[in-house]
């Protein structure tokens, strides 16, 4: 083999370190909630770095919140929202789509309740990382007598977006970072990803160029697309009818896996030109799989 020659350019710098990713993505949850004064988001990972689960504070699944109250230190006992908001660290550990949690780490902005830390050492979590807003409790210190779920929620497609473009921001590609996010039909997430080397090979002794005259110097023969990791991570047995948000329309190698894999849906948020062979071969796979593109700014705008 020959001997890789000096880069002109090197890996990205300034990534996201995996503590912040984690915890960034537990706040993004916490953006889901409803409650109009805390809002608690938490975020389960494995011991090689993949994402189990995540979840936020709310109410249970199939509960109106408009028809429940999200009050606190009420008179009437049964006004109290205590009685019926699953806590994030409770969703988490319930959304998870693996068969154990045993010695997974924990991320969550809040440090948990005693209610919570049952569950977290039932389930076999063996680290908490906690960032302990004390303020995040101010308004539950106070009677608040007219109180409505907040408005201001993030909405789902916004949510998964939002991951995708966080989880970009681990890729150590110093021209292009790219996320993906796959979600179920129950709107849980399966699988994130971003585009780098495949696990165990050095950031340092790897080309991050292109176009270079010795072909070995071209990133494209060792980086793995964001869409690919993303269905590469996934933790369930098949993504079927599952549909995936990525900050990049996939090029053809990734449509490849995408169709293969039984995703129905790809919600992207910028497009290269579609004129690039690469695309247009992608976009024909898509549409005569019939599976769904949808441009983000089509569905926003």
């Amino acid at each position: 083999l020959k001997l890789f020659k000096p880069r002109q350019q090197a890996k990205r710098t300034d990534y996201l370190q995996w503590d912040e990713y984690f915890m960034s993505l537990a706040f993004l949850s916490a953006m889901r909630s409803k409650d109009p004064s805390t809002q608690v988001g938490a975020c389960i990972v494995s011991q090689d770095n993949k994402i189990v689960s995540m979840g936020y504070n709310g109410m249970p699944v199939g509960l109106s919140d408009d028809d429940i109250p999200w009050t606190k230190n009420q008179e009437d006992v049964l006004q109290n929202k205590s009685f019926y908001v699953c806590h994030a660290e409770l969703n988490a550990v319930i959304n998870k789509n693996v068969l154990s949690l045993q010695d997974c780490r924990m991320y969550t902005t809040l440090f948990p309740c005693h209610e919570c830390a049952k569950v977290i050492i039932q389930s076999g979590i063996k680290e908490i990382v906690y960032f302990d807003d004390k303020k995040a409790n101010f308004c539950d210190e106070f009677t608040v007598k007219t109180q409505t779920k907040r408005e201001n929620v993030m909405t789902w497609d916004e949510y998964f977006m939002s991951l995708a473009i966080v989880t970009s921001m681990r890729s150590k590609d110093p021209c292009m970072q790219v996320g993906a996010c796959i979600v179920n039909a129950k709107n849980r997430v399966i699988a994130l990803g971003y585009n780098g080397f495949p696990d165990g090979l050095s950031d340092e002794d790897l080309p991050w160029t292109k176009f270079q005259e010795d072909p070995l110097q071209n990133k494209n023969h060792y980086v793995i697309h964001a869409e690919q990791n993303a269905i590469l991570n996934k933790n369930q047995m098949n993504l079927d009818q599952c549909r995936i948000y990525t900050t990049l329309f996939p090029c053809n190698e990734c449509a490849r896996y995408i169709i293969q894999s039984g995703i129905k849906e790809v919600i992207y948020l910028n497009a290269k030109s579609f004129e690039k062979t690469s695309y247009a071969a992608s976009k024909i796979m898509l549409t005569k799989a019939k599976t769904l593109s949808k441009d983000w700014e089509e569905i926003y705008n």
